[in-house]
């Protein structure tokens, strides 16, 4: 306070202890309220302000002013969280269009085993026959007369059904070696097709996985701009409730001199002024905080305007229809989904190499069956939860705002009063006080609404204000 108000404030003090040795005890009573009267009459000046109902809020200072859609749209081109989240999602597809990829390279691996397995088989069925018909050959010469007896083409044809014989061995041992093979070739073809299964997820859904990341990011977003209204209202509701904190603390100070109040009561006051400060400080910092993300996420210049608007109509939402869009539109439900099919057809097509493989594989698809039923009970109680918790704010905010009215027309009522010497300073800066309550209590109601109504439109689940 200036040196005026104090020397003001001085001259009242010594009127008051001039009262007291004038006065008794009765009278010092009536003096010293309206000494206090005249020393809250000085501290603090007053006006009335006729409250509106605004369709948009306006924040900060400076030449250009930001709507809520300019800053939408330089977050999602300059957010550096918001390009990393899509990122994730590509590469995530990426991981699928590798599982085909190696899905591919193993069924490649597994064509190249039967197509040899083939030729083996060919070549050995020939060689049979081959041996066949010079078996033949050998019993016709052995069957001939003495004189046409061909020892010589006897020892080749024998020598030539023993290279035979070599030749199926060593043939056998490829197919047993290749059959080896193509069993886990087989295995691993039907884990790559799982794994292709469950990765092609990520490109069959890249659309709806990268619009659910971006509701679920530009939600964060509305929540950390349309914070800055409760945080500026709560600022100004802690400030008019430090100004009515300290007349509270220069009165008692007062009473306190001349015996009509203990110093526990002073020491109430500074503890009551001193978790007001700290609240105040917690309230700028994580203002100032918010805004600072803001700038960082849009690269809109420090010193602007923002201006927000404020929704007031009312919308109605369908419990049944709502929980199907939020079901259809959610991914975590949409790979479940996925997974109960890849797992069928693992089952339908796999090798599996024993029986407990194979009902380790119905015991999996059992439990994707249950996490979905888990999950749909859960998107629907949810749904219900926002739809009561927007319809909640809505009434919230009808009530607030008639209320915010009202303290609005008895703040104005005592602004005349105290004019007209009808009221002391110190109601009135209760009055101040308790509009600015009744203030942050209606933006407090728009700000929920507005993030409900968000979430309820765009199927962010498990979103909350």
């Amino acid at each position: 306070m200036d040196r005026k108000y104090g020397k003001r404030k001085l001259k009242i003090i010594e009127y008051i202890i001039e009262i007291l040795n004038k006065t008794s005890v009765i009278k010092i009573g009536i003096s010293i309220c309206l000494c206090i009267s005249i020393i809250m009459t000085s501290c603090i000046s007053v006006s009335a302000q006729t409250y509106e109902l605004d369709t948009y809020y306006e924040i900060g200072a400076g030449n250009t002013t930001y709507s809520y859609d300019d800053l939408l749209s330089t977050f999602r081109a300059n957010s550096i969280t918001y390009k990393r989240n899509m990122l994730e999602y590509q590469i995530q597809a990426l991981n699928g269009t590798l599982a085909d990829e190696n899905h591919s390279n193993i069924n490649a691996q597994h064509v190249d085993i039967l197509s040899r397995l083939e030729e083996l088989e060919q070549t050995k069925r020939a060689l049979i026959e081959y041996k066949k018909a010079l078996l033949s050959q050998e019993a016709h010469v052995v069957t001939g007369s003495a004189i046409s007896l061909d020892n010589t083409n006897k020892d080749e044809i024998t020598e030539l059904i023993t290279e035979i014989d070599n030749q199926i061995v060593n043939i056998d041992a490829q197919i047993l070696q290749y059959k080896s093979t193509k069993s886990t070739v087989e295995t691993n073809l039907s884990e790559a097709r799982l794994s292709k299964n469950i990765s092609s997820f990520y490109s069959s859904y890249k659309s709806l996985i990268e619009q659910e990341a971006k509701k679920k990011l530009e939600n964060e977003f509305l929540k950390q701009c349309y914070s800055l209204i409760i945080y500026q209202e709560q600022l100004n509701y802690y400030k008019a409730y430090h100004e009515y904190l300290s007349l509270i603390r220069n009165v008692d100070s007062i009473r306190y001199r001349y015996g009509l109040v203990t110093k526990i009561v002073l020491d109430i006051d500074e503890v009551n002024i001193l978790h007001n400060e700290r609240v105040i400080n917690e309230n700028t910092y994580s203002y100032n905080a918010s805004i600072n993300a803001i700038v960082r996420d849009t690269g809109i210049m420090n010193e602007s305007r923002i201006k927000l608007p404020l929704f007031s109509n009312k919308k109605s939402y369908n419990f049944e229809i709502k929980t199907l869009e939020f079901i259809n539109k959610n991914s975590g439900h949409q790979q479940i989904l996925n997974y109960i099919r890849s797992y069928h057809e693992y089952k339908d097509y796999a090798k599996t190499s024993s029986y407990t493989s194979y009902r380790q594989n119905e015991m999996q698809i059992d439990y994707y069956k249950l996490q979905k039923q888990e999950l749909q009970d859960s998107i629907r109680a949810y749904v219900i939860k926002a739809i009561n918790s927007y319809e909640k704010a809505i009434k919230a905010q009808e009530a607030s705002w008639k209320e915010l009215q009202l303290k609005d027309n008895q703040y104005n009522t005592l602004i005349t009063k105290h004019q007209y010497k009808r009221a002391s300073q110190l109601e009135v800066a209760k009055g101040l006080y308790e509009k600015e309550a009744a203030k942050l209590a209606y933006y407090q109601s728009c700000y929920e609404s507005i993030i409900w109504q968000d979430i309820l439109d765009n199927c962010i689940y498990g979103a909350t204000p």
